[in-house]
């Protein structure tokens, strides 16, 4: 029962452990708006649109037809990683796309990978539930 604001504080107190850092602390407030949306219903590329909007002033939606096929490849620093993400999370978003769509996408954008791959998961999860990932766990194989 908190508020997008009140989980937004308890987020940044928690990074704060680690990470001093006031970019991460922006992303932070602006993936629990985005969280916050999905979780009362908004489809993913509707709340990553509206997101982008107020966070930033910018049109994602017209930003990735701009690109067209070419999805971003980006280097390992948080600056220009979330940006990405949220190209990802509103490209892979159709329902033509599937979560593995999005996933392989970020991958394949190179640079650091871990937080690309964690937080489309958590957004696609909370936007499409367990079904949005049927399928995908087969076929997987450890080759550690």
């Amino acid at each position: 029962g908190r508020t997008p604001a009140e989980a937004a504080e308890s987020a940044k107190e928690v990074l704060a452990v680690t990470r001093a850092s006031t970019m991460l602390r922006d992303y932070v407030e602006v993936l629990t708006q985005l969280l916050a949306k999905l979780l009362q219903g908004a489809p993913l590329h509707e709340a990553v649109q509206e997101v982008s909007m107020e966070a930033y002033g910018s049109n994602l939606a017209e930003a990735v037809r701009k690109r067209g096929s070419r999805d971003p490849v980006v280097a390992c620093y948080i600056g220009g990683n979330f940006p990405a993400l949220l190209h990802f999370a509103f490209k892979y978003a159709s329902p033509s796309a599937s979560a593995a769509d999005a996933l392989l996408a970020s991958a394949n954008a190179r640079g650091e990978q871990v937080h690309r791959k964690e937080v489309p998961g958590l957004l696609l999860g909370a936007s499409q539930g367990a079904g949005g990932w049927r399928g995908f766990e087969t076929g997987i194989t450890n080759h550690g």
